[in-house]
């Protein structure tokens, strides 16, 4: 899918929730900034529970010579969150190489350049992966041999968290593809339902500032010299039913652009959905990956009150019979 596509098909309303890459393409200070905030609890739960637990988790593996982490994220993020987990990994196990994929390079590489300075005698490769394409790990598996045993991390909720059902399911099929009978997979999940922390964390003007991050990206992408990335305002929804924060733009005046020659009318008062953050229950979770043969070995909590939980979760791909 490319950038235009992505673009025509969120001011024409033929997909939504789509844009969450977008975001973090332009400014990545600010998602940096949101991080440091205190009412901010996915990340300081997420990165709290893997300080306190780490080696408890890591008593869940054996064998893993290949770390593989899907949208390691920003600095604030891997110093917090992998460095920790990957120390204690070390020590449990020793595995040998750590591969950052993510849809934008720079990232990759700047988490294998924090990683080799945290790290001796770990090989470490940046790779730009569009996880949705059709080949989307078909780079990565020609370059491990079959009996590399690997553990797939993902952090930041990103594999659940940011998307819709159907590229949950493309995202688990392209996964449960790429992993071989006893590789791991881990990964922490939101499920909290607190209205009012949920509101605190993400209804924010620096929350606004990051969604603007995609007008923005489209604006000096595309050269758009006409069009405004200011004019939205941020919206925030709690969809209990989904279980899902809906975070939207409202465009504030009328605008017209032009996209690979496609004329698109913003209307004032439009909304668009930019990007969504589900707090799933674990039985859901449990169901996606069953389609894949994903069994789910353990999960390890931080339970505040039953409204308020964060979860990691260890996950292995089955034998199929």
């Amino acid at each position: 899918m490319s950038i235009e596509q992505d673009y025509i098909d969120l001011f024409t309303g033929t997909r939504k929730a789509h844009m969450a890459k977008y975001v973090y393409m332009y400014r990545p200070y600010i998602y940096e900034d949101i991080l440091r905030q205190d009412a901010y609890y996915p990340f300081k739960m997420e990165s709290n529970l893997l300080t306190q637990t780490s080696k408890e988790i890591c008593k869940n593996f054996q064998g893993i010579t290949h770390v593989l982490e899907m949208g390691p994220g920003s600095h604030t993020a891997i110093t917090s969150k992998t460095v920790p987990f990957l120390r204690a990994l070390k020590e449990h196990i020793g595995f040998s190489t750590y591969k950052a994929i993510d849809a934008t390079l720079e990232y990759a590489e700047e988490a294998c350049k924090i990683i080799e300075n945290h790290f001796n005698n770990i090989k470490t490769q940046a790779l730009e992966v569009d996880f949705l394409s059709t080949n989307a790990f078909q780079i990565i598996e020609n370059e491990l041999h079959p009996n590399d045993k690997k553990l797939m991390i993902s952090f930041g909720q990103y594999i659940f968290g940011n998307s819709n059902d159907t590229d949950i399911e493309v995202l688990i099929g392209k996964i449960g593809s790429f992993l071989n009978k006893n590789d791991y997979l881990l990964f922490g999940t939101d499920t909290n339902q607190d209205e009012a922390l949920l509101e605190s964390a993400y209804s924010t003007k620096m929350g606004q500032e990051l969604l603007l991050n995609a007008m923005y990206y489209l604006k000096f992408t595309l050269n758009l010299k006409n069009f405004s990335p200011e004019a939205f305002e941020h919206m925030y929804r709690w969809n209990s039913q989904e279980r899902t924060v809906e975070l939207l733009l409202k465009a504030t005046t009328d605008q017209a652009i032009k996209i690979r020659n496609k004329s698109i009318i913003i209307d004032k008062g439009q909304e668009f959905n930019i990007l969504n953050s589900r707090k799933p229950s674990i039985e859901t979770v449990k169901k996606y990956l069953a389609k894949e043969n994903i069994v789910i070995k353990n999960v390890i909590s931080s339970d505040m009150d039953k409204a308020n939980k964060f979860s990691i979760v260890i996950a292995e791909k089955m034998p199929s019979f």
